[in-house]
């Protein structure tokens, strides 16, 4: 299956190596980049997004409440958080605003991809 998946993040030059990464993985992946939660509402709306990778540090008031809002409203999308250091408390605050995985921002590309997979099947 090729899994479409939305990059959230306001850093462009990131969010476009982790496309590259992630597309050249051999697992299918088809990658769009959104640097905003305005972004990621306008793709929703085409309903062609299976995995959502969105930046813990993402300059937006209440994150975690307007993920959830979209979650609800797009049941069907997978959310995976991503930053730079997980604290138990922030994988917990994921998990209760139902992000289905919570990814190191590391160069740890395969611990990604298999919370990708783990989150798509």
């Amino acid at each position: 299956m090729n899994s479409r998946i939305l990059i959230v993040d306001a850093q462009k030059e990131q969010a476009q190596l982790l496309k590259d990464i992630l597309e050249a993985a051999d697992f299918g992946y088809q990658c769009r980049l959104a640097g905003s939660l305005e972004q990621v509402k306008e793709r929703l709306k085409t309903k062609d997004v299976d995995v959502m990778l969105v930046d813990h540090a993402l300059p937006e008031e209440r994150l975690y409440e307007k993920l959830q809002r979209l979650k609800l409203k797009y049941r069907a999308v997978r959310m995976i958080m991503l930053a730079d250091e997980i604290s138990p408390e922030e994988a917990v605050k994921a998990r209760d605003h139902f992000m289905e995985g919570f990814c190191s921002k590391s160069e740890d590309y395969p611990a990604l991809i298999n919370t990708i997979e783990q989150v798509i099947e």
